[in-house]
Protein backbone atom coordinates (compact mmCIF):
# COMPACT_ATOMS: atom_id res chain seq x y z
CA UNK A 1 0.00 0.00 0.00
CA UNK A 2 1.40 3.22 -1.16
CA UNK A 3 0.44 7.07 0.34
CA UNK A 4 -1.11 8.81 -2.84
CA UNK A 5 0.35 12.26 -3.73
CA UNK A 6 -2.96 13.79 -2.59
CA UNK A 7 -1.94 12.36 1.16
CA UNK A 8 1.21 13.70 1.00
CA UNK A 9 0.08 17.38 -0.05
CA UNK A 10 -2.07 17.30 2.58
CA UNK A 11 0.67 16.65 5.41
CA UNK A 12 2.83 19.53 3.94
CA UNK A 13 -0.52 21.68 4.02
CA UNK A 14 -1.00 20.71 7.85
CA UNK A 15 2.65 20.95 8.80
CA UNK A 16 3.15 24.25 7.15
CA UNK A 17 -0.67 26.23 8.28
CA UNK A 18 0.75 24.84 11.77
CA UNK A 19 3.86 27.38 11.91
CA UNK A 20 3.15 29.74 8.66
CA UNK A 21 0.06 31.57 10.69
CA UNK A 22 2.74 31.93 14.37
CA UNK A 23 5.42 33.43 12.53
CA UNK A 24 3.90 35.51 9.76
CA UNK A 25 2.15 37.40 13.04
CA UNK A 26 4.84 37.25 15.43
CA UNK A 27 6.45 41.01 13.81
CA UNK A 28 2.70 42.24 14.96
CA UNK A 29 2.29 40.93 17.98
CA UNK A 30 5.88 42.08 18.87
CA UNK A 31 5.12 45.39 18.07
CA UNK A 32 1.60 45.63 19.66
CA UNK A 33 4.09 44.49 22.59
CA UNK A 34 6.11 47.25 22.63
CA UNK A 35 3.84 50.07 21.48
CA UNK A 36 3.02 52.33 24.45
CA UNK A 37 -0.39 52.21 25.83
CA UNK A 38 -3.04 55.08 24.78
CA UNK A 39 -4.50 56.72 27.56
CA UNK A 40 -5.66 60.04 28.42
CA UNK A 41 -3.16 62.43 29.29
CA UNK A 42 -3.30 65.42 32.12
CA UNK A 43 -2.29 69.42 30.78
CA UNK A 44 0.96 69.00 32.92
CA UNK A 45 1.71 65.05 31.52
CA UNK A 46 1.15 65.83 28.42
CA UNK A 47 3.42 68.76 28.99
CA UNK A 48 6.23 66.41 30.08
CA UNK A 49 5.94 64.56 27.04
CA UNK A 50 6.56 67.45 24.29
CA UNK A 51 9.62 68.31 26.27
CA UNK A 52 10.70 64.80 26.32
CA UNK A 53 9.65 64.18 22.61
CA UNK A 54 11.78 67.76 21.71
CA UNK A 55 14.66 66.40 23.63
CA UNK A 56 14.79 63.41 21.82
CA UNK A 57 14.51 64.66 18.66
CA UNK A 58 17.48 66.57 19.47
CA UNK A 59 19.64 63.85 19.56
CA UNK A 60 22.85 63.48 17.28
CA UNK A 61 23.03 62.02 13.76
CA UNK A 62 25.80 59.15 15.24
CA UNK A 63 22.88 58.20 17.50
CA UNK A 64 20.39 58.02 14.99
CA UNK A 65 22.36 56.13 12.88
CA UNK A 66 23.17 53.36 15.53
CA UNK A 67 19.53 52.81 16.17
CA UNK A 68 18.83 52.11 12.85
CA UNK A 69 21.49 49.68 12.81
CA UNK A 70 20.21 48.03 15.80
CA UNK A 71 16.61 47.96 14.16
CA UNK A 72 18.07 46.36 11.30
CA UNK A 73 19.79 43.91 13.10
CA UNK A 74 16.80 42.71 15.32
CA UNK A 75 14.46 42.60 12.13
CA UNK A 76 17.54 40.66 10.68
CA UNK A 77 17.39 37.74 13.45
CA UNK A 78 13.80 37.70 13.52
CA UNK A 79 14.27 36.82 10.11
CA UNK A 80 16.87 33.97 10.77
CA UNK A 81 14.10 32.76 13.48
CA UNK A 82 11.45 32.15 11.60
CA UNK A 83 13.56 30.56 8.59
CA UNK A 84 14.58 28.05 11.41
CA UNK A 85 11.20 27.41 12.02
CA UNK A 86 10.49 26.70 8.42
CA UNK A 87 13.24 24.41 8.33
CA UNK A 88 12.56 22.50 10.86
CA UNK A 89 8.78 21.43 9.60
CA UNK A 90 10.11 21.45 5.65
CA UNK A 91 12.84 19.34 6.05
CA UNK A 92 11.61 16.40 8.26
CA UNK A 93 8.68 16.43 5.71
CA UNK A 94 10.35 16.50 2.74
CA UNK A 95 11.94 13.57 4.00
CA UNK A 96 9.31 11.90 4.40
CA UNK A 97 7.62 12.63 1.04
CA UNK A 98 11.06 10.53 -0.02
CA UNK A 99 10.36 7.66 2.04
CA UNK A 100 6.19 7.58 1.31
CA UNK A 101 7.09 7.42 -2.56
CA UNK A 102 10.40 5.29 -2.54
CA UNK A 103 8.87 3.08 0.00
CA UNK A 104 5.71 0.32 -0.07
CA UNK A 105 4.26 0.39 3.41
CA UNK A 106 2.97 -2.78 4.74
CA UNK A 107 -0.71 -3.28 5.54
CA UNK A 108 -1.00 -5.09 8.80
CA UNK A 109 0.12 -4.22 12.58
CA UNK A 110 2.58 -7.38 12.93
CA UNK A 111 4.04 -6.77 9.37
CA UNK A 112 4.56 -2.88 10.76
CA UNK A 113 6.54 -4.29 13.60
CA UNK A 114 8.42 -6.51 11.52
CA UNK A 115 9.15 -3.88 8.49
CA UNK A 116 10.00 -1.10 11.51
CA UNK A 117 12.56 -3.82 13.11
CA UNK A 118 14.28 -4.91 10.02
CA UNK A 119 13.78 -2.29 7.71
CA UNK A 120 14.86 0.63 9.66
CA UNK A 121 18.53 -1.22 10.17
CA UNK A 122 21.32 -2.37 7.55
CA UNK A 123 22.76 -4.46 10.80
CA UNK A 124 23.01 -7.82 9.36
CA UNK A 125 22.88 -9.02 13.07
CA UNK A 126 19.42 -8.08 13.22
CA UNK A 127 18.65 -9.75 9.95
CA UNK A 128 20.02 -12.80 11.65
CA UNK A 129 18.27 -12.47 14.50
CA UNK A 130 14.82 -12.47 12.27
CA UNK A 131 16.06 -15.27 10.43
CA UNK A 132 16.59 -18.02 13.44
CA UNK A 133 13.77 -17.24 15.31
CA UNK A 134 11.83 -17.67 11.62
CA UNK A 135 13.76 -20.95 11.16
CA UNK A 136 14.51 -22.85 14.72
CA UNK A 137 10.97 -21.52 16.47
CA UNK A 138 11.28 -24.26 19.53
CA UNK A 139 15.13 -23.82 19.64
CA UNK A 140 14.71 -19.67 19.87
CA UNK A 141 12.19 -20.49 22.48
CA UNK A 142 13.82 -22.20 24.87
CA UNK A 143 16.67 -20.46 24.65
CA UNK A 144 14.91 -17.32 25.26
CA UNK A 145 13.24 -18.57 27.96
CA UNK A 146 15.54 -20.55 29.30
CA UNK A 147 17.70 -18.20 29.68
CA UNK A 148 15.75 -15.58 31.53
CA UNK A 149 14.39 -17.94 34.31
CA UNK A 150 18.15 -18.96 34.96
CA UNK A 151 19.00 -15.06 35.35
CA UNK A 152 16.19 -14.28 37.23
CA UNK A 153 17.06 -17.52 39.71
CA UNK A 154 20.70 -15.68 39.28
CA UNK A 155 19.34 -12.50 40.31
CA UNK A 156 17.67 -13.78 43.27
CA UNK A 157 19.90 -16.13 44.68
CA UNK A 158 22.39 -13.73 44.61
CA UNK A 159 20.31 -11.26 46.63
CA UNK A 160 19.38 -13.43 49.15
CA UNK A 161 23.50 -14.76 49.49
CA UNK A 162 24.35 -10.96 50.32
CA UNK A 163 20.78 -10.51 52.91
CA UNK A 164 22.24 -13.55 54.74
CA UNK A 165 25.84 -12.71 54.82
CA UNK A 166 25.03 -9.02 56.37
CA UNK A 167 22.84 -11.14 58.85
CA UNK A 168 25.91 -13.35 59.31
CA UNK A 169 28.15 -10.25 60.18
CA UNK A 170 25.94 -8.60 62.21
CA UNK A 171 25.35 -12.16 64.65
CA UNK A 172 28.70 -13.50 64.33
CA UNK A 173 29.48 -12.43 68.10
CA UNK A 174 26.43 -14.67 69.46
CA UNK A 175 26.00 -17.63 67.69
CA UNK A 176 27.71 -19.43 64.69
CA UNK A 177 25.96 -18.93 61.59
CA UNK A 178 26.01 -21.85 58.53
CA UNK A 179 27.20 -20.17 55.17
CA UNK A 180 24.57 -20.36 52.63
CA UNK A 181 26.05 -21.22 48.86
CA UNK A 182 24.96 -20.41 45.45
CA UNK A 183 22.42 -23.67 44.54
CA UNK A 184 23.69 -24.65 41.09
CA UNK A 185 20.58 -27.44 41.13
CA UNK A 186 18.01 -24.81 41.48
CA UNK A 187 19.46 -22.78 39.00
CA UNK A 188 19.67 -25.33 36.35
CA UNK A 189 16.09 -26.43 37.28
CA UNK A 190 14.87 -23.02 36.65
CA UNK A 191 16.30 -23.24 33.17
CA UNK A 192 14.73 -26.00 31.85
CA UNK A 193 11.29 -25.54 33.33
CA UNK A 194 11.91 -21.40 31.75
CA UNK A 195 13.02 -23.49 28.18
CA UNK A 196 10.76 -26.60 28.23
CA UNK A 197 7.50 -24.79 29.35
CA UNK A 198 7.49 -21.53 29.03
CA UNK A 199 9.65 -21.66 25.35
CA UNK A 200 8.58 -25.03 23.92
CA UNK A 201 5.01 -25.53 25.24
CA UNK A 202 3.76 -22.03 25.22
CA UNK A 203 5.32 -21.72 21.58
CA UNK A 204 3.27 -24.83 20.70
CA UNK A 205 -0.09 -23.34 22.55
CA UNK A 206 0.13 -19.75 21.29
CA UNK A 207 1.42 -20.36 17.62
CA UNK A 208 -0.12 -23.75 16.62
CA UNK A 209 -3.45 -24.24 18.65
CA UNK A 210 -4.32 -21.37 18.71
CA UNK A 211 -4.18 -20.10 15.01
CA UNK A 212 -5.60 -23.71 14.51
CA UNK A 213 -8.74 -23.09 16.80
CA UNK A 214 -9.35 -18.79 16.19
CA UNK A 215 -7.11 -18.33 13.06
CA UNK A 216 -4.00 -16.14 12.28
CA UNK A 217 -6.27 -13.22 11.76
CA UNK A 218 -5.19 -10.07 14.31
CA UNK A 219 -8.27 -8.07 14.02
CA UNK A 220 -10.03 -7.20 17.24
CA UNK A 221 -12.35 -10.12 17.53
CA UNK A 222 -9.94 -13.08 17.07
CA UNK A 223 -7.37 -11.19 19.70
CA UNK A 224 -10.06 -10.64 22.66
CA UNK A 225 -10.99 -14.21 21.80
CA UNK A 226 -7.20 -15.61 22.38
CA UNK A 227 -6.91 -13.06 25.20
CA UNK A 228 -9.96 -14.70 26.97
CA UNK A 229 -8.80 -17.90 26.81
CA UNK A 230 -5.53 -17.79 27.48
CA UNK A 231 -6.38 -15.86 31.03
CA UNK A 232 -9.86 -17.71 31.77
CA UNK A 233 -8.63 -21.23 30.76
CA UNK A 234 -4.97 -21.24 30.09
CA UNK A 235 -3.76 -19.48 33.00
CA UNK A 236 -5.54 -20.19 36.00
CA UNK A 237 -5.63 -24.29 35.02
CA UNK A 238 -2.64 -25.13 33.31
CA UNK A 239 0.02 -22.34 33.70
CA UNK A 240 -0.14 -20.90 37.18
CA UNK A 241 -0.82 -24.26 38.24
CA UNK A 242 2.21 -25.56 36.88
CA UNK A 243 4.87 -22.92 37.93
CA UNK A 244 3.54 -23.44 41.30
CA UNK A 245 4.68 -27.52 41.40
CA UNK A 246 7.37 -26.58 39.84
CA UNK A 247 8.07 -24.12 42.16
CA UNK A 248 7.81 -26.60 44.83
CA UNK A 249 9.96 -29.54 43.18
CA UNK A 250 12.39 -26.99 43.60
CA UNK A 251 12.09 -25.78 47.11
CA UNK A 252 11.67 -29.88 47.83
CA UNK A 253 7.60 -30.03 48.42
CA UNK A 254 4.65 -32.19 47.67
CA UNK A 255 2.22 -31.55 44.31
CA UNK A 256 -0.67 -31.23 47.17
CA UNK A 257 1.29 -28.64 48.99
CA UNK A 258 1.77 -26.54 46.00
CA UNK A 259 -1.78 -26.61 44.84
CA UNK A 260 -3.11 -25.63 48.27
CA UNK A 261 -0.80 -22.83 48.29
CA UNK A 262 -1.83 -21.94 45.10
CA UNK A 263 -5.69 -21.83 45.92
CA UNK A 264 -4.62 -19.90 49.21
CA UNK A 265 -3.13 -17.17 46.93
CA UNK A 266 -6.06 -17.22 44.86
CA UNK A 267 -8.40 -16.71 47.48
CA UNK A 268 -6.39 -14.89 49.73
CA UNK A 269 -3.80 -12.61 47.88
CA UNK A 270 -6.46 -12.44 44.86
CA UNK A 271 -3.34 -14.04 42.40
CA UNK A 272 -5.53 -13.89 39.24
CA UNK A 273 -6.88 -10.27 39.80
CA UNK A 274 -2.72 -9.08 39.86
CA UNK A 275 -2.28 -11.58 36.91
CA UNK A 276 -5.09 -10.33 34.54
CA UNK A 277 -4.07 -6.60 35.33
CA UNK A 278 -0.47 -7.10 34.09
CA UNK A 279 -0.82 -10.26 31.30
CA UNK A 280 -4.62 -8.73 29.72
CA UNK A 281 -3.06 -5.35 28.03
CA UNK A 282 0.57 -7.37 27.44
CA UNK A 283 -1.82 -10.24 25.59
CA UNK A 284 -3.21 -8.03 23.81
CA UNK A 285 -0.25 -6.90 22.49
CA UNK A 286 1.10 -9.84 22.16
CA UNK A 287 -1.81 -11.39 19.57
CA UNK A 288 -2.27 -7.97 18.18
CA UNK A 289 0.85 -6.56 17.45
CA UNK A 290 4.09 -8.50 17.79
CA UNK A 291 4.79 -10.44 15.26
CA UNK A 292 4.23 -14.73 15.79
CA UNK A 293 8.05 -15.42 15.65
CA UNK A 294 8.74 -13.30 18.08
CA UNK A 295 5.71 -13.98 20.24
CA UNK A 296 7.59 -16.22 22.96
CA UNK A 297 10.64 -14.01 23.62
CA UNK A 298 8.46 -11.02 23.77
CA UNK A 299 6.30 -12.46 26.86
CA UNK A 300 9.65 -14.44 28.11
CA UNK A 301 11.16 -10.37 28.68
CA UNK A 302 8.15 -8.77 30.34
Amino acid sequence: MRISSTQVLLLGVFALSQTCPVLSFAPVITSIRKSPPTTSTTPAKKKRHVLKTSSSSSSTPRESLANTNKSQQQKGRSATNQLKKIMKTVLPLAAGIVLFKTTALPTSLPQMFTYTAIRSSSNAFLSAINSFFLSFPYIAAFTVCGFKAALADFVAQRSALSSSSDKATSASGQAKVTQATFEYRRNIAFLFYGGAYQGCVQEYIFNHIFPFLFGSSTDILTVFIKVTTDMLILSPFLCLPVAYIIKGFIYKQSIDKSIRRYIFDVKENMLLTKYWMLWGPVQFLTFGIIPEHFRIGWIAFI
